[in-house]
């Protein structure tokens, strides 16, 4: 008889990551105090990342501001990422009044700020807990729910994460 080999497989080879709710928000608020007050109301840790998400889009680059923090507890990533991009002005332009390029992730139509991703799966009540929370962040205009509709674009949202510094891992 042949010796064959048994692999056991744990529930955690099953876990559907990366796969969590986009939650997309309509705000007047900057992106430091949109997350300042969405640790507050929430009791998260979102911080600032060393990289902005960057996004090319026909030969520019655009860069979306992005917040991060993982919840070591549930072992969840949360991703806050700015809707609008804005192409850094290259220095060897010698305009006075040179603007930067800007960009949306989504359609301008869709009329939001800012993008929240939990990345892990997540059960129905605890998304309308979520939603129910970030609504009453005060100065969110309008939190709602998303879908993208595209694979391309679930790219385009898609962050990767950075590593914590040994000062967050403790």
């Amino acid at each position: 008889m042949a010796n064959s080999k048994v692999f056991l497989l744990d529930d955690e080879d099953f876990a559907i990551e990366g796969e969590g709710p986009y939650f997309v928000l309509t705000t007047a608020l900057s992106d430091h105090k949109l997350a300042y007050r969405m640790n507050t109301a929430l009791g998260i840790n979102l911080h600032r990342t060393q990289e902005d998400h960057p996004i090319v889009k026909k030969g520019n680059t655009f860069l979306h501001s992005t917040f991060q923090w993982f919840d070591k507890r549930l072992e969840r990533h949360w991703v806050l990422l700015s809707n609008k991009g804005l192409s850094p002005v290259d220095p060897n332009e010698n305009s006075l009044f040179s603007d930067p390029l800007r960009s949306n992730l989504l359609p301008p139509s869709e009329k939001v700020d800012y993008i929240l991703n939990i990345n892990e799966y997540l059960e129905q009540e605890e998304i309308n807990d979520i939603r129910g929370l970030l609504s009453r962040v005060p100065g969110v205009i309008r939190v709602s729910e998303y879908h993208p509709a595209t694979n391309a674009l679930k790219e385009a949202l898609h962050v990767e994460i950075e590593k914590p510094s040994i000062d967050e891992q403790s």
